[in-house]
């Protein structure tokens, strides 16, 4: 018998390096997929740049690791200031769970705020 649930959560970070850094992670059951959407927010305080994000991926997971179906994609292009072109969002897997990373500049603070939110089907 399938399963349904929402999968709602935010993450406010704040990371001094480009170094891609996980700001969440989305675990996923067993014999499961997933939809999810997030909204990303990035500013560097010293200067007021700032870069947002609006993308969406699908997983899911047997009884192994999770996999990621496709690529992470653009619901609308990522729009920022000049300053923030390097800032970025990406996706790794780690077992059962995709992580979302964000990679900020070097020597420079930059806020991050993620909000995102799912929905997954279970196998039982």
């Amino acid at each position: 018998m399938s399963t349904s649930a929402l999968i709602d959560t935010d993450q406010f970070l704040v990371f001094h390096d480009a170094v891609p850094t996980t700001i969440i992670a989305v675990p996923l059951p067993e014999n499961s997929s997933a939809v999810i959407e997030f909204k990303g927010l990035a500013r560097r305080a010293s200067n007021g740049n700032t870069k947002s994000w609006f993308q969406s991926f699908t997983c899911r997971r047997g009884t192994g690791n999770a996999t990621i179906i496709g690529v992470l994609q653009n619901l609308a292009d990522p729009l920022g200031d000049i300053g923030a072109l390097t800032w970025d969002i990406s996706l790794v897997v780690d077992g059962d769970s995709v992580l979302v990373q964000c990679k900020g500049q070097t020597n420079a603070d930059i806020a991050w705020y993620l909000k995102i939110l799912g929905l997954t089907i279970s196998d039982a």
